[in-house]
């Protein structure tokens, strides 16, 4: 009887843990009530206390031989002893029926609860999907954003690159401007400069043209005055002639 109720207790488990664990305590006890049965049904089979003793021998009790037992005695306890074990099957299979009632019981509890639990798993699951999807839509729509990003700082990058090459441009174009300012500074002061030199040139050409009309005027003069000499030369060579020619006559 109390390997039936191990067994019940098992089958419980195995169907349910918190079945079994529910219903240990109860197997327990009914195997508690079913034990004292048993040792009633053992007590009762023992041989009564009226009989005769066993004989000790070097201080061993020795066991009543069965042939001394009569045999109308040992067929009434067989069937006392039978009607004692069908009277505790009898109590031990109720015992069992209302344990499996009890565990039907539980199975539709378990059954309903497992129903319960899937619904309940079902509707986490499904919110669980939901949530995925949710979030699935978040990242796709950050991951738009952050291509949008990235497609602004690019342009922002391009529009900054293409700023700083205009400046660059822009200083490049003042400093070709400073450079033509500078070389116009330096070619108007050369300017200046030969314009200067040219009015010295003037000048001095004025100077040496006045030298070389006055050198051509005393050129003219003393031509003048070689002129005049010349005349005053050929008069007298004229007069000398003459004189030579009056004294060759006179002589």
């Amino acid at each position: 009887m109390e390997a039936a109720a191990d067994g019940a207790a098992a089958t419980a488990e195995a169907a349910a843990p918190e079945a079994a664990e529910m219903a240990a305590p109860e197997v327990a006890e009914e195997a508690e009530e079913a034990a004292p049965g048993v040792a009633e049904v053992g007590s009762s089979v023992s041989p009564p206390a009226g009989e005769e003793e066993p004989e000790v021998v070097l201080g061993r009790r020795l066991l009543p031989s069965t042939a001394e037992v009569p045999l109308p005695r040992l067929i009434a306890k067989c069937h006392q002893a039978q009607q004692e074990l069908e009277a505790g099957m009898r109590r031990e299979w109720e015992k069992l029926e209302a344990e499996r009632h009890r565990l039907s019981d539980w199975e539709v509890r378990l059954g309903d609860r497992i129903n319960s639990v899937s619904a309940r798993y079902a509707e986490e699951r499904a919110k669980l999907v939901h949530g995925r999807e949710l979030l699935q839509e978040e990242l796709e729509q950050a991951r738009v954003r952050e291509a949008a990003a990235l497609q602004r700082e690019k342009a922002a990058r391009r529009r900054e690159t293409e700023a700083l090459e205009g400046l660059i441009a822009v200083e490049e174009m003042k400093q070709a401007v400073a450079d033509r300012e500078r070389t116009a500074r330096e070619l108007a002061a050369q300017a200046r400069k030969a314009s200067a030199a040219v009015e010295a040139e003037k000048a001095a050409l004025a100077d040496l043209a006045a030298a070389v009309a006055k050198r051509e005027e005393g050129l003219a003069a003393r031509e003048a005055g070689e002129a005049t000499r010349l005349q005053e030369l050929q008069r007298r060579e004229e007069a000398v002639e003459e004189e030579l020619a009056a004294g060759t006559r006179r002589l």
